[in-house]
């Protein structure tokens, strides 16, 4: 193995090792930064826009962060990482961004919000509709994109989740799972067309220069 292929692999594992490291170090030092971090309607309205992405990495107990590393994992299972540390990290602070905003807009009833559950919807969304996009994961894409369909429509208008509820302490949000799949397929999209309008272009103008 050469030095440039072990700095590239390196540069893959960074990012969803620090993800996994992210939500670890805010629960060590919940105490401290629960207050600062979590979602908190009333303090993103006055200003405090970082709790947008900040509350992802929250969580009300040791058991809801155990819940959430362990879908992080299905995640990191399921597609694994092949963008650099800085594409990925921007691409999941974009993604959070836009699910927490989702909850300041749509759910006024929602005072306060933490876990990655939400956000784990919408990384999980995201892959189903890239994996759609191409013919050979698609139907893989489409079964996991159903499982989560029938997932969140079964909370939203059926079971409370209160087996879930009573593990971590705290009402189960269906909520955000609902706007985070809608983010996550909305993101896939916006990945599956830029993609293809950029090979376009690609090919166009090579055309134009034969």
């Amino acid at each position: 193995m050469t030095m440039r292929s072990l700095i590239e692999k390196l540069n893959f594992r960074a990012g969803p090792l620090l993800l996994l490291a992210l939500p670890c170090l805010a629960f060590y030092y919940s105490s401290e930064l629960d207050p600062l971090l979590r979602y908190e309607r009333s303090l993103v309205l006055s200003g405090e826009y970082w709790r947008l992405i900040s509350g992802h990495f929250t969580h009300t107990n040791l058991n809801h962060l155990l819940l959430n590393l362990a879908g992080l994992l299905l995640y990191w299972i399921l597609f694994p990482n092949q963008r650099p540390v800085h594409r990925l990290l921007l691409e999941v602070l974009l993604l959070a961004a836009l699910c927490g905003l989702t909850l300041v807009i749509f759910e006024p009833r929602i005072d306060w919000y933490m876990g990655l559950s939400g956000l784990l919807h919408a990384l999980l969304a995201q892959g189903a509709v890239q994996e759609i996009a191409e013919r050979d994961t698609r139907w893989r894409g489409l079964v996991l994109l159903v499982i989560l369909g029938v997932k969140v429509y079964s909370e939203h208008f059926g079971t409370e989740g209160s087996l879930v509820a009573q593990w971590i302490a705290a009402p189960v949000i269906h909520e955000a799972h609902l706007w985070g799949l809608a983010c996550g397929v909305l993101a896939g999209l916006a990945v599956v067309l830029g993609t293809r309008l950029g090979q376009l272009l690609v090919d166009a103008t090579g055309t134009l220069r034969r």
